[in-house]
């Protein structure tokens, strides 16, 4: 009788456990739905240009799940109110514990960037990333560079959330990439095409960004051949002279070699476009890119 009851008593215990264990399992799951719910609501408000809203819900995700990214996103739903100083504030604790530097390189923060403050956090940003990747050569115009991708993005976030804005902010874009591309004339001035040795792979594809985005078809064969003489030294990304070359041909009613110039559908490139097309994905390959995929226009 005794070890009846005993018996009874580990079961009931066990019961007791499993029920607690799945409770807690499912009080963990409804706050994931929630923080989830949290950040669907913040990305289609700031598709709808709500950045004050946004900026909140992320604050209330942070409180739900402690997630870093959701600081990170209300930092630039304030720097799209022009709130410098919350962006500033929340920007610091987004990247307290991280080492990277793409994270200060989004247009989202295009107001930020003439910012004493952001000087201040980039060139501390610099500090951990070089101790974890190693030293950058010629920080100055890593930092520079920096700031180079932010403002070449700008454009791209903008027109993502304001399409009807299409024409005036591609005047604005004009000219930003003027002032962009006098700064990249003074830099090549003085150290030629900025090197991966000098400055690091991510910013070293700053200036490269910013002439591919041009349009300008003069500056763009200017740049060629720099960016051509730096891939060969191992100094570029190749990746980099197969953009510009097919961005180049395809300006000049030439088709391309890399068939870099895609659709909106992603990795379909138009057969009609691509020289040489049976050995497109191994001239690619050479290049650092990955498969295509083609398509036949009548």
């Amino acid at each position: 009788m005794k070890n009846n009851v005993n018996l009874l008593a580990i079961i009931c215990i066990c019961v007791l456990l499993l029920t607690s264990l799945n409770l807690s399992t499912l009080a963990q799951s409804g706050k994931m739905f929630d923080c989830f719910e949290l950040q669907r609501l913040a990305q289609d408000c700031y598709y709808q240009a709500n950045f004050v809203d946004a900026a909140q819900i992320e604050l209330k995700r942070y409180q739900c799940s402690g997630d870093n990214e959701a600081l990170y996103n209300a930092a630039q739903m304030f720097a799209m109110q022009n709130n410098a100083d919350s962006a500033f504030y929340y920007l610091e604790k987004a990247v307290e514990s991280d080492s990277s530097m793409y994270r200060l390189t989004k247009g989202t923060f295009f107001n930020l960037v003439e910012d004493f403050r952001w000087r201040q956090i980039t060139e501390k940003q610099l500090i951990k990333f070089e101790m974890k990747f190693g030293h950058i050569k010629c920080r100055d115009i890593a930092l520079l560079l920096c700031d180079m991708l932010v403002k070449d993005d700008a454009y791209h976030e903008l027109i993502a959330i304001k399409p009807d804005m299409a024409d005036s902010l591609w005047a604005l874009k004009k000219v930003v990439n003027a002032e962009l591309l006098k700064e990249i004339k003074q830099i090549t001035d003085s150290i030629g095409w900025p090197k991966i040795s000098e400055v690091g792979v991510e910013f070293s594809m700053a200036p490269f960004m910013v002439v591919l985005h041009s349009g300008d078809l003069e500056v763009m064969r200017y740049y060629l051949k720099m960016i051509r003489k730096s891939v060969r030294k191992q100094d570029a990304l190749p990746m980099t002279y197969a953009y510009l070359i097919d961005r180049i041909r395809l300006r000049e009613k030439r088709k391309q070699l890399y068939g870099t110039q895609m659709t909106a559908l992603g990795k379909y490139v138009d057969i009609n476009s691509v020289t040489n097309v049976r050995n497109i994905n191994k001239r690619r390959e050479r290049m650092g890119l990955s498969p295509c995929y083609l398509f036949y226009t009548p």
